[in-house]
């Protein structure tokens, strides 16, 4: 909660990178992952101002961009970083944004010991055809498959 009120704020950090930039999309990202330390480093030093400022947050939000594009030991130590300067409720809702292609069983058993417990699967189409035109990177199987997976790692919230 900010000192001061009663509201509880939710905590949305940008990751900015993704392997490839979709044409339609107005969010800030860019595709040259070899940035990614000097991002690290930098919002790093940014927790560091704001971890005094908030007593706890009730949510945190990875979004982008592609989070799940940065490297797994990057991934931990940024998020074990989050939790270490932050306080977060007890049933805070921790998403991470993703990509189907992005997804597998392994990536989901490593999401969910990192605490993640809500991904928020870039899905724009179930239609190849449509996925194509939008320059999306996955196909229609990948989203399937991520889904698929979804059975053993039981971290997506499905929205209609």
């Amino acid at each position: 909660m900010k000192k001061g009120t009663d509201e509880i704020p939710g905590l949305y950090v940008h990751v900015p990178f993704c392997k490839s930039k979709c044409p339609y999309c107005d969010f800030y990202s860019v595709t040259s992952l070899s940035l990614i330390p000097a991002w690290l480093s930098g919002i790093k030093k940014e927790v560091l101002l704001y971890k005094d400022r908030f007593s706890y947050f009730d949510s945190l939000y990875l979004g982008g961009g592609t989070p799940t594009v940065i490297s797994e030991p990057d991934l931990i130590h940024f998020v074990d970083y989050l939790f270490t300067h932050f306080s977060f409720s007890t049933d805070s809702e921790i998403s991470i944004e993703a990509n189907p292609d992005d997804i597998t069983k392994g990536k989901l058993n490593l999401l969910r010991r990192m605490g993640i417990n809500r991904i928020s699967l870039g899905v724009q189409s179930f239609n190849d055809h449509n996925l194509h035109y939008l320059s999306r990177r996955h196909t229609v199987l990948q989203t399937k498959k991520a889904l698929e997976n979804d059975k053993v790692g039981r971290i997506y919230q499905h929205r209609n």
